[in-house]
């Protein structure tokens, strides 16, 4: 197309994506990895309040959530933000089927945002928020300072890169040049494409404005400490942690628009009579691409080279003998 905006920013802002999920994905399995060696268990469904318990972690944890989901100051809306340039840059032309592929990687990128936001949104609340739903996880305790050092790095390399565009785009520039050197030539890149200046200047203006609020709130706090108090409990006598929102349920919109793909199960009961007995209601979303392509693909497989099975029978004088076969085949055929 000879589209050097295109060229610049999009693989430019490739570049810096690869960088910052190096960054924000570890710092979020290094997350998972403190709450689960804390809760005890990997089941989301039987956490809940985890930030009072691990306030260091979840304060982590959130930062990497608001990263990987592209929303300033963090590093994710940097490189999002020149993707979606250099696509709107791509579609300043009358080439329908160059439009018709800008717009599908617009709308499939602003899909995969939103679903992201959904994912941690759900992901932190249930998690972090609300109150403990496993009695027994009542021992809970924030990360020592050797988890905690680690993530706290990768978080403040998260909020470098969102707080500096700049620098964090020379980091990339060399690269692109490097793969596309015809753009040398027409003399522009990345920083004078973008306003990453004016991007610069909000981010930081934002970050202090946080910064502003998060002390008057503490300050709030300091001189009027909160009391614990129960919440209205909608006619409920006797509220717990059972009633707050799950995981599933939290999903349930979600799941229900895309079930054609995800293909939920339920086990519906059958409820009658004046005084029905006990009954119990399931759901289960299967992993689609796992069990409805990957497994499929491997005992497939496996049928199909069963019969190699056979000629591993655990004897070494039979592995010397195949050895010494190969050997004369590969002799035969070089002569």
């Amino acid at each position: 197309m000879g589209n050097v905006a295109l060229v610049m920013m999009g693989m430019g802002g490739c570049l810096l994506h690869v960088l910052n999920h190096s960054l924000f994905k570890s710092l979020l399995f290094l997350g998972s990895g403190a709450v689960i060696h804390a809760a005890g268990t990997r089941e989301l469904s039987r956490m809940g309040g985890l930030a009072r318990q691990m306030p260091r972690t979840a304060l982590l944890f959130f930062i990497g959530c608001v990263a990987i989901c592209g929303l300033p100051p963090l590093n994710g809306f940097i490189s999002e933000y020149l993707l979606y340039l250099g696509f709107f840059s791509g579609i300043n032309g009358t080439d329908i089927p160059v439009f018709a592929s800008m717009g599908l990687a617009i709308f499939s990128l602003a899909l995969i945002g939103s679903l992201a936001l959904a994912c941690f949104v759900r992901l932190c609340g249930i998690a972090f928020l609300g109150h403990n739903r496993s009695p027994d996880r009542a021992e809970i305790h924030d990360a020592p300072l050797t988890m905690l050092i680690p993530m706290a790095l990768l978080a403040a390399c998260c909020l470098g890169i969102g707080l500096l565009p700049l620098s964090a785009v020379n980091l990339v520039k060399v690269p692109v040049l490097a793969i596309f050197p015809s753009v040398l030539a027409a003399g522009t890149d990345v920083s004078s494409l973008a306003p990453l200046g004016l991007l610069e200047a909000c981010g930081l203006i934002l970050a202090l404005v946080m910064i502003a609020l998060a002390a008057l709130y503490l300050r709030r706090l300091k001189m009027n400490p909160p009391v614990p108090s129960s919440t209205w409990g909608c006619g409920y006598l006797q509220p717990s942690a059972r009633i707050q929102y799950s995981a599933t349920s939290f999903a349930e919109m979600l799941v229900h628009f895309f079930r054609g793909i995800l293909q939920p199960t339920y086990a519906t009961p059958k409820i009658s009579g004046f005084l029905p007995a006990a009954s119990r209601f399931s759901s289960r979303i299967p992993e689609t691409v796992l069990e409805r392509l990957l497994l499929p693909f491997v005992r497939l497989a496996g049928l199909v080279f069963s019969f190699m099975r056979r000629l591993q029978h655990g004897e070494p004088n039979l592995y010397v003998f195949y050895i010494f076969v190969t050997l004369v085949m590969l002799l035969a055929w070089s002569y």
